[in-house]
């Protein structure tokens, strides 16, 4: 939340972000969350904090109190903002799980099931999916052991919200060696289109067929040549 905060604030320049840093904190501390129901800095000090705001409108008045007083006071309202916010929590700990499960289907596996796995990407150009593996073990309710397929020695131990069902193969992420017998044999005759039968004529006479890969060669365009122009600084210049 602070890294979006801080993101649209310092959209205009973001090689200056640091110094929108400090209004950007001074909004999330005096912000109500959601989650907690209360604001990070009543949390932490056990009231809300004196903004701008307050000093041009000026504070309620406070009847006066002794330290100890205040002391107390102080500890009875941190004890009570807990107890609220750990409530608080629960109940959206309870109601984010239920719309998270109302979204999610569970993935059963078995053993030697063909599947992908969801490796982070570093850039948006990045393949997402990686493999594919093979499922060695289940390790529990929701790990898997996995082993990829065209490097059997690298195994991992993942999360099932990793993993997805393997129907096919990806053209672009497996290698050649993975592909059927049926599927190198399509491949080798479509090269083979490429070849063309030339008749060669050897010093005996006698004449024999080989294979040539014909390579069309196409005119390269000349390269315009730059005129020279004399600098400026030249015309002012009497010899």
């Amino acid at each position: 939340m602070l890294l979006n905060m801080l993101s649209t604030k310092a959209e205009a320049d973001k090689k200056n972000w640091d110094l929108v840093l400090p209004l950007t904190l001074l909004a999330y501390r005096t912000s109500v969350h959601e989650s907690t129901g209360a604001t990070p800095y009543r949390v932490l000090y056990g009231r809300e904090a004196t903004l701008p705001i307050d000093l041009m409108y000026g504070l309620p008045e406070v009847p006066p109190r002794t330290p100890a007083e205040y002391i107390w006071e102080l500890r009875k309202d941190l004890a009570d903002s807990f107890c609220k916010i750990r409530e608080k929590l629960q109940t959206e700990s309870r109601r984010q799980k239920k719309w998270y499960d109302r979204r999610t289907t569970d993935c059963h596996f078995d053993v030697n099931d063909k599947v992908w796995l969801a490796t982070p990407k570093r850039n948006k150009l990045d393949k997402i999916w990686d493999g594919p593996y093979r499922i060695v073990q289940q390790a529990g309710h929701s790990i898997f052991k996995i082993k990829k397929e065209s490097n059997p020695r690298k195994q991992l131990i993942v999360h099932v919200d990793r993993l997805k069902r393997c129907y096919g193969t990806n053209p672009e992420i497996v290698n050649r060696s993975d592909k059927t017998e049926e599927q190198q044999h399509r491949s080798s005759v479509n090269e083979g289109q490429r070849f063309h039968n030339v008749i060669v004529t050897t010093p005996t006479g006698t004449q024999r067929r080989h294979d040539e890969q014909i390579t069309p060669t196409k005119p390269q365009p000349s390269l315009p040549k730059r005129i020279p122009v004399k600098p400026r600084w030249l015309k002012d210049y009497v010899t």
